[in-house]
């Protein structure tokens, strides 16, 4: 046994078998994602046990092997098409239902640093087109093989970025939260398809980000969790992040 659950050898531990059906033996990090044409496939990065794969059976299968999987992303209308991410934004894409995988190489012109498990967001209304957080936020308008900074030139607080979220209705409306390494937290929007961002941290406390999320049918309106003790947890905008309301005890 491990954190990965149970396991069990029946020639000596030449090989090994999970006896795992129906446990929860691991934890998934951010980064989830489901396909939009399968109500069966599901990917996600597990702590410590690599990346893993739900498609209606029992046990979750793992595909792609390494210590910590990451943020995860399936194709909006090709569920052959998955990526996958390990330690530090190591990405990697597969094309053919995860049978073979390539490497992505996401730049890190700045040298700066990366948080462990980096994000990352895939388009719905272009899968062409990714985000990618390290100290700098990387486009990629091919499908992972190639990425700029588009407008990101210059540091947006000169910490890594640690949530991001994308509007399913346009690829252009990003949002992105950083750790606070060498600065405040802070949280960031972009409208035009990341040459330009705006500060939006408002009257957000001063804590780590967890996670952003776009209303599916509202661009304008976004949610992001505050990691931390006390009060004050889930806030919610209605206007691009220019205000936040805090919605703990609903609203």
């Amino acid at each position: 046994g491990n954190d990965g659950g149970v396991f069990r050898s029946t020639d000596g531990g030449e090989t090994f078998e999970s006896c795992n059906g129906g446990y929860q033996t691991s934890q998934f990090y951010g980064g989830f994602s489901s396909a939009e044409t399968d109500s069966q496939l599901s990917m996600g990065g597990f702590q410590d046990n690599s990346t893993a794969v739900y498609d209606g059976q029992p046990i979750w299968r793992v595909h792609l092997g390494g210590g910590d999987g990451g943020w995860t992303a399936i194709h909006p209308t090709d569920p052959q098409i998955m990526y996958a991410s390990a330690q530090f934004l190591q990405l990697a894409k597969s094309t053919n239902g995860l049978q073979s995988f390539v490497i992505l190489s996401v730049p890190n012109v700045s040298g700066g640093p990366t948080v462990f498990i980096a994000p990352y967001v895939l388009a719905k209304d272009n899968p062409n087109i990714l985000y990618a957080g390290r100290e700098l936020i990387y486009k990629s308008t091919d499908g992972g093989f190639n990425w700029s900074t588009r407008g990101i030139n210059t540091f947006l607080d000169g910490n890594p970025f640690l949530a991001m979220a994308i509007s399913p209705q346009n690829s252009d409306v990003v949002y992105a939260a950083t750790a606070p390494l060498a600065a405040d937290p802070g949280v960031f929007r972009t409208t035009d398809g990341g040459v330009s961002w705006d500060s939006i941290n408002g009257n957000l406390p001063n804590r780590f980000p967890g996670d952003l999320h776009v209303d599916p049918n509202n661009e304008a309106t976004v949610y992001i969790t505050m990691m931390g003790f006390g009060s004050s947890h889930v806030f919610k905008s209605n206007d691009y992040g220019s205000t936040w309301q805090d919605i703990d005890n609903g609203g």
